[in-house]
């Protein structure tokens, strides 16, 4: 391609210098240049036109609303406004509309009435349920109350079985007492001595001297126990040492019965066995005061695990019905 140019470029030389001794060929390079020159003028005129071309071309942009409007002018535009958020309003029951608080374009607020639909009946069970909670409530109380009325009752009887105890102690010492000295003793010589002596036969039962001596000990140790008591004393301890002091008491009547019946007249017969069952009669009634006061006890201390329970943890079966 540049051999061809150069050539090219070569003939042309060549001709414009033969031109200087030809009119014709002057002519001909003087056609050729002013064709030459209307053809660069039309390409530059062409090269203009497509630039204003180009440059006539518009351009897309976005605006906003406001920016077209300007300062207060308005700016008609056909199409659809759409929001860029949006929430469906509905609701959790069916029922007829009573009330519509809200109109179209209202502006609404959070936890704002906007409709009332009929709700007589959820009404109703509102009554119900604030009829069943002022009963529940209505309930605990009178439970607590009864509570602390039977935590009461169970104390006073609790303390009264103590009293009862104390005095079933007594009255069994009485009637030991009243047996021996009264009944059984008119059958031994220096009754009430460390050293007293079977008057009667023995039919080979040799140690009721023996028997009535520590009968003699006991009952001096079992008075001063007695005459000691006091709201502290343990009421339990002093029942079963009674308890004890009896039975020793009723083998050796029981003995001393036998052996009268075999040689006493009827009187001293109706004295031993009525000495006899006044000692069984004191054995029944303490033996009895000691199960008594262990239930009162029992009872008492059962309530008051109830009321620690109510008190500590507030957990009852009327708590739970008050928060059902």
């Amino acid at each position: 391609m540049r051999k061809i140019v150069k050539n090219l470029f070569q003939l042309i030389k060549d001709f414009i210098k033969s031109a200087k001794y030809s009119r014709k060929k002057q002519i001909f390079l003087f056609i050729l240049l002013i064709a030459f020159l209307i053809i660069v003028r039309n390409i530059v005129s062409n090269t203009q036109t497509m630039e204003t071309g180009a440059n006539q071309i518009r351009g897309v942009r976005i605006e906003t609303i406001t920016a077209l409007s300007g300062a207060g002018s308005s700016l008609q535009v056909t199409g659809t406004v759409e929001s860029q958020s949006e929430a469906d309003i509905r609701a959790e029951g069916q029922g007829q509309i009573i009330s519509l608080r809200k109109s179209l374009g209202d502006s609404v607020f959070a936890g704002e009435i906007i409709v009332e639909i009929e709700n007589n009946f959820e009404r109703a069970q509102v009554a119900q349920a604030r009829a069943s909670l002022d009963s529940a409530i209505a309930a605990r109380q009178e439970s607590s109350s009864l509570t602390s009325i039977r935590l009461g009752n169970s104390k006073v009887a609790f303390d009264e079985e103590k009293i009862s105890a104390r005095n079933s102690v007594t009255s069994a010492l009485t009637s030991a007492e009243s047996a021996i000295f009264g009944k059984a003793d008119q059958f031994f010589l220096n009754p009430r001595t460390s050293s007293p002596v079977l008057n009667i036969s023995s039919f080979g039962i040799d140690d009721l001297d023996e028997r009535r001596a520590q009968i003699e000990d006991s009952l001096i140790v079992w008075r001063g126990m007695i005459s000691a008591i006091s709201s502290e004393s343990d009421m339990y301890t002093l029942l079963a040492d009674a308890e004890e002091r009896l039975r020793f008491m009723r083998g050796f009547v029981r003995d001393l019965s036998d052996i009268v019946t075999r040689q006493g007249n009827s009187t001293q017969i109706s004295d031993i066995i009525s000495a006899r069952s006044s000692i069984d009669t004191a054995l029944a009634n303490v033996s009895g005061a000691n199960d008594t006061l262990r239930n009162a006890e029992t009872n008492y201390r059962l309530t008051q695990e109830e009321e620690s329970q109510i008190v500590g943890t507030g957990l009852t079966t009327r708590d739970a019905s008050v928060r059902q």
